[in-house]
């Protein structure tokens, strides 16, 4: 299964990748806000998890979700507008850093409806 990740910051991306691919997905990386448009259409992702504190997200959040993709968004902050804002953009999870790299992974099962595998 393949999930796009909009991250600027390497080291989330590191980790998230070498999690995700321990339990059977295939992470996408996409670190500029020009990408995960042609990354969607290209490659079809089956979840998006993006960054909201990098003011990225408005307009390939729209296309993800005219294709029914889940989004879970990531956030250094936590406060309540942006929690808000998330939602209105069209977010169906949202998590606070510090964040579990194994609870992202768990979520992102649930939301593609996948069973996550143990990794060996």
């Amino acid at each position: 299964m393949k999930v796009l990740f909009v991250q600027e910051k390497p080291f989330l991306s590191t980790a998230l990748r070498l999690t995700l691919s321990s339990i059977g997905y295939d992470l996408i990386f996409s670190n500029t806000t020009s990408q995960p448009l042609s990354i969607i259409e290209e490659v079809n992702p089956q979840i998006i998890i993006t960054d909201i504190t990098e003011a990225i997200g408005i307009n390939y959040l729209v296309e993800a979700k005219k294709k029914n993709m889940p989004v879970i968004v990531l956030s250094e902050n936590g406060q309540e507008d942006e929690l808000q804002k998330a939602f209105n953009m069209g977010a169906d999870d949202y998590m606070c850093a510090p964040l579990s790299i194994q609870e992202l992974a768990l979520r992102v099962s649930l939301l593609t409806r996948t069973k996550v595998q143990t990794a060996a």
